[in-house]
């Protein structure tokens, strides 16, 4: 099996938690206590979500082609609805 690379997000919400989310795997995301945990164990999602979706014959997407982009919005002082 050749080796497959996927982009993660990995993002503080406070002091002591982050989470981490495989964007091209659907429900693939984890929360730790530590960036380096949050690493630890959406690699591990990953890895057992892969299985999961050979097992059942789903198409397996890599990100090695993907490219990640940062866009702002700007609303002014409130965004509208």
């Amino acid at each position: 099996m050749k080796d497959l690379t996927f982009k993660i997000l990995v993002k503080k919400i406070s002091e002591n938690e982050y989470i981490a989310s495989a964007p091209s795997i659907p429900n693939c995301f984890v929360e730790a206590e530590s960036e380096e945990e949050a690493i630890d164990e959406i690699q591990s999602q990953i890895g057992s979500t892969i299985k999961a979706m050979m097992a059942q014959n789903e198409a397996v997407i890599d990100d090695s082609h993907a490219a990640i982009y940062n866009l702002t919005i700007e609303f002014g002082e409130k965004p509208s609805a």
